[in-house]
């Protein structure tokens, strides 16, 4: 129905909920409901609700589960929406000169930026035109969407998409929603292409499933592209159509524009990855053949990697003096090795040698944490590689690059197996021709959670200089991390003892409740019975996301048992959850706007209320970032998410004094021994595994055999293998997931 509004009644204090006073179009006033609407009605305003009728404290009560603007009609409906609209900038003086100048044509043209901007700035009647079309036919498209399960915000996205044709858009091609909208699911736009009477066989629909799995697969299996006949297989399987008519429309979609098939790796890419991949390729090979590193000779290097380790007072294995050796000779050097082989004593004795002859050296992680342990072990100045490409929202990416590169002569980049293909790309494009690199990483670590395994495929590859740490050197006080993190990367059974001051442990626990209430007691008494602080120095990791002992559901446990929710002003509502001053969270996707990344961990430090535009306030939490300040409204609630517990491939990069790890029989499907080998190297001081021996040895047994799909080794690799015989000997990865 569609009514006026009178008044707004109540607001929540978390800004959900609102109580409405409205006239009915018979003049009868009555209130209404609603929650997380996608607009703020004011009053005077018509707005469309869509609902039902209820009892509510005695008295008959509308909760409308969807609420949309009905835009006026007429040149003097559309002059009173302009002088009441929140379009900044726009009020009484700008709708009269609208009048003047359009009289009665004003509601042909307020849509239209260029015939607005013939009497106004171009600036307001951009964000007029975008206003008016962001509400055009909304009420509409939002009754038509909700009957799909799509929500009043979902429509906002796909009108901020689509503009006022978005009704008429998906009726020709429902299967847009699934490509272009975040979020929406490729079930959701087939329940819409049902109801406008498409078929199954459409040739739209399978060329929709086609881009949407590929783009899927890479983006959450860590794939940079796929063989032709794997995706064929997997879309038809998946929509239910035979594979004959699927691979008929694969050269459709693989037609260069948003998605094609390599001819060198035989691979259907995502353009914007096959491009990242190639460029990643090129500038290697030139970077390697442009490079002028600090040592010209043999006996140079030498010399000054044993100056410098003198100076430090450190003797250096021979693995250790030949990685260095090899860091200040070489254009590109790959500097790999386990726990406790000495990486860190060797990137301090690479630094000193470097500064011993004046080059100018930037250290940088992929991620804050990453970087300030770096700066901590080295004494040097370090950034995340983010920090140091300097992202500019407004130039719409990273501000270092070909035309504009980094100034250093040497860059030294740590943790580089967290590295993903796009980042990868950035950085390699911004490194100054002469300059030269020195990678450090753990290959037997898992590959990045983007796209892509740049440190496997540059290693795999055979082109660049590797350097592999071999001896164990950090194995002080009897602490048995090490040795259990190289035991399992052997595949052997490492030693468990039953004392925490051993370091590394091992507790058998059944079933969820079994786990969950053995890492209660140990968050709330063992470890603070001992003088560790919970909420700083230990990290609760988990194979799944889901599941009853997953990330998400011991999130909530740990949340209700180290810092609950309370109506004492500590706790707000952003999206669906509650936040609380306190609380330990993680950035989930890069947000450079924000200059904050994936994977970053952070605590809660404020909760209260920010002002959005002119005059709304909204409610808001500000995040405590190592070295930065995060603030979060509703409207990017979904980029965090509680940290107490996270996943192994999220803690990429982190150490952490304390790591208490699960592994239930529930997760044997995704436990291997290079996610148990990550799991455990991410602990400095003690290592707690809690949950099923049958899941332990299951895991340790469990050598990756499969593979991401990437072609950077094929494109790298020396002339002589065939592309099959490179691929099959790369070092394996993560399953597809």
């Amino acid at each position: 129905m569609t009514v006026r509004i009178v008044r707004e009644l109540h607001e929540s204090p978390d800004r959900t909920f609102y109580v409405y006073l409205a006239k009915k179009e018979d003049g009868e006033e009555f209130k209404f409901s609603t929650t997380h609407p996608a607009t703020r009605p004011k009053a005077k305003e018509q707005v469309l609700l869509q609902g039902k009728w209820g009892v509510y404290r005695g008295q008959q009560t509308f909760r409308a589960t969807v609420m949309t603007p009905v835009l006026p009609k007429g040149a003097k409906g559309i002059v009173g929406w302009l002088r009441q609209s929140s379009v900044k900038g726009v009020g009484h003086a700008t709708a009269n000169k609208l009048a003047e100048a359009f009289g009665d044509e004003l509601e042909h043209v307020v849509g239209d930026a260029e015939a607005l901007a013939r009497a106004i700035p171009r600036e307001k009647a951009v964000a007029i035109a975008e206003a008016w079309a962001s509400n055009a036919g909304q009420a509409e498209l939002v009754a038509w969407l909700g009957r799909f399960g799509l929500g009043p915000l979902t429509t906002k996205k796909i009108i901020k998409q689509f503009g006022a044709r978005s009704k008429q858009i998906i009726e020709e091609n429902p299967w847009v929603l699934a490509e272009t909208i975040e979020g929406i699911a490729f079930r959701s736009a087939d329940e819409v292409a049902h109801s406008a009477g498409h078929q199954l066989a459409d040739p739209k629909r399978i060329r929709g499933a086609l881009r949407f799995f590929l783009d899927a697969r890479t983006r959450e299996g860590g794939h940079c592209g796929l063989p032709p006949s794997m995706l064929v297989e997997t879309v038809a399987d998946e929509i239910g159509v035979g594979a004959v008519a699927v691979r008929a429309e694969l050269d459709e979609v693989a037609d260069g524009r948003t998605h094609a098939l390599d001819e060198v790796t035989n691979l259907i890419y995502p353009i914007p990855l096959l491009r990242d991949e190639r460029d990643i390729a090129d500038r290697i090979l030139t970077l390697m053949a442009e490079a002028k590193p600090a040592a010209e000779t043999p006996e140079e290097a030498c010399r000054l990697v044993d100056e410098a380790a003198a100076e430090l007072g450190f003797v250096l294995d021979d693995s250790q003096r030949q990685a260095a050796v090899s860091a200040v000779s070489e254009g590109i050097c790959i500097l790999t090795g386990g726990p406790g082989t000495g990486k860190t004593t060797t990137v301090r004795v690479i630094l000193k040698a470097l500064q011993s002859v004046e080059r100018k050296v930037a250290i940088a992680g992929p991620t804050g944490r990453s970087a300030k342990r770096a700066a901590d072990v080295t004494g040097a100045k370090t950034s995340t590689l983010h920090r140091m490409l300097e992202w500019e929202a407004a130039a719409g990416g990273f501000t270092r690059n070909q035309r504009r590169p980094l100034q250093e002569d040497h860059l030294i980049v740590d943790e580089f197996s967290m590295v993903d293909t796009r980042l990868a790309a950035a950085f390699f494009q911004a490194v100054a021709p002469g300059s030269a690199i020195t990678i450090v990483g753990d290959v037997d670590q898992l590959p990045s959670v983007g796209s892509g395994q740049i440190l496997r495929d540059l290693i795999a590859s055979g082109s660049v200089p590797v350097c592999r740490l071999s001896v164990v050197h950090r194995q002080k006080d009897g602490n048995g991390i090490v040795a259990a993190a190289h035991n399992i990367n052997a595949g052997a059974l490492p030693a468990v003892s039953a004392r925490a001051a051993d370091g590394f442990t091992f507790t058998e626990a059944y079933g969820a409740n079994g786990i969950s209430e053995h890492l209660v007691r140990m968050v709330t008494r063992d470890l603070p019975e001992r003088g560790i602080d919970v909420s700083r120095d230990v990290q609760i990791l988990a194979g799944m996301r889901q599941g009853e002992i997953g990330v998400t559901k011991l999130n909530e446990i740990l949340k209700a048992t180290l810092n609950p929710a309370a109506e004492d002003g500590r706790t707000v509502r952003l999206g669906h959850r509650l936040f609380t001053a306190g609380d330990r969270v993680m950035q989930m996707r890069n947000n450079y706007e924000k200059k904050v990344y994936n994977g970053e961990v952070g605590q809660i430090c404020w909760v209260g209320e920010v002002k959005r535009g002119e005059k709304e306030m909204v409610t808001a939490i500000r995040v405590e970032y190592p070295g930065d300040q995060v603030v979060y409204t509703a409207e990017d609630a979904d980029d965090i998410d509680y940290a107490w517990a996270t996943t192994v491939h999220k803690s990429q990069g982190c150490e952490f004094p304390v790591v208490l790890f699960v592994v239930p029989n529930s997760h044997q499907s995704i436990l291997s021994r290079n996610l148990l080998y990550t799991a455990v190297t991410r602990a400095k001081q003690e290592c707690h595994l809690v949950g099923d021996g049958r899941a332990l040895r299951s895991a340790i047994a469990k050598a990756d055999t499969t593979r991401r799909y990437t072609g950077l080794a094929l494109r790298l690799a020396a002339p002589g293998p065939s592309p099959d015989d490179v691929i099959d000997e790369m070092p394996a990865g993560p399953s597809p997931r």
